[in-house]
């Protein structure tokens, strides 16, 4: 929880200040201590399940997953030179038949 909110407070708040909320999955959601703790962090920032939005949290990796194919097809670099050390952005992945 605590680097969770921390996180939030040093990369996200300051680049996205008007947020609507945050979205969280994983077992932890299901912990109200946790999510209580989570919420009284970040407020006035609601903290929502990512499932509140009707998309199953179960089907996340799959979905993500079949975003990164997509922009492998398309071409489009998805790495994060900032963030990784690269020299330059390129497209990840490899298509195998």
């Amino acid at each position: 929880m605590e680097s969770t909110a921390r996180a939030y407070e040093t990369w996200v708040f300051p680049r996205a200040p008007d947020l609507e909320a945050m979205y969280v999955s994983g077992g932890g959601t299901r912990n109200p201590r946790l999510m209580a703790r989570l919420e009284a962090r970040l407020a006035p920032l609601p903290v929502r399940r990512l499932d509140s939005l009707g998309f199953p949290e179960g089907a996340k990796e799959a979905a993500l997953f079949a975003l990164l194919a997509a922009e492998y097809l398309v071409g489009t670099p998805a790495n994060v030179p900032s963030a990784t050390g690269a020299k330059r952005r390129v497209v990840l992945g490899k298509l195998t038949p």
